[in-house]
């Protein structure tokens, strides 16, 4: 199995890293580590990813949406690994994640904005959605805010002043959900999650999330 802390190493050193072919083996990388040695490689990972993400960064407006439609999933695929573990585990390393996740949230929304924008099957469910935005806080590791304004939807790190609604998700619900001990309508029906604003925003939202989440493979509500 390739180390993957070299490998992130050569991804900070690398001069290019979209098309270097060095995501794609951090990414087999972790497919071939075991569950239970995933906490060993995670803080590193943490801890090197940021540098990575701001390399990725200025480069993302020359890459094919079609590339990332189709490695997106592939990133994303760690989560399948963490579904193993137990919330306990990930006690010890929530300083790193509180310290490292907000570093690197700002490109992966630039992706995702990225890939939003450009698919003409969220483009239809787009078409005649209400103007919105909704605020999500997640422990202290991470802050999205997805907004729909005519037409168009967009997500970032910076919160709205002016949210119609705030999710706030505790943090054991948070590693409930990244170790899939927990669901996500679960959370929210049992009044785990906290929500005040206008919850019919949120419903309106739902559909829009369900399409993302079944084209992508990535759970987003």
């Amino acid at each position: 199995m390739a180390d993957i802390k070299e490998l992130m190493e050569k991804a900070i050193a690398a001069d290019k890293i979209i098309g270097s072919g060095i995501p794609t083996q951090v990414v087999e990388a972790l497919d071939e580590t075991e569950a239970s040695d995933l906490l060993a490689v995670l803080p590193d990972l943490l801890d090197k990813a940021p540098q990575v993400m701001d390399k990725v960064l200025p480069e993302l407006e020359a890459v094919a949406v079609d590339d990332l439609v189709e490695f997106m999933p592939k990133l994303m695929g760690m989560n399948e690994k963490m579904q193993d573990l137990d919330p306990s585990d990930l006690e010890g390393i929530l300083p790193k994640m509180a310290e490292n996740i907000p570093k690197i949230m700002p490109t992966m929304m630039k992706l995702m904005d990225k890939i939003i924008s450009s698919d003409e099957e969220l483009a239809e469910e787009l078409e005649g959605a209400e103007d919105m935005a909704i605020n999500v806080k997640a422990g202290d590791v991470m802050t999205i805010c997805m907004a729909i304004k005519d037409g168009k939807m967009s997500m970032g790190t910076e919160l709205a002043d002016d949210a119609d609604m705030t999710m706030e998700i505790p943090m054991d619900i948070m590693l409930n959900l990244m170790t899939g001990t927990g669901d996500a309508m679960s959370a929210f029906m049992g009044g785990d999650v906290k929500m005040d604003g206008d919850m019919s925003k949120a419903m309106g939202l739902m559909p829009l999330m369900t399409v993302f989440s079944e084209k992508f493979g990535i759970e987003m509500m």
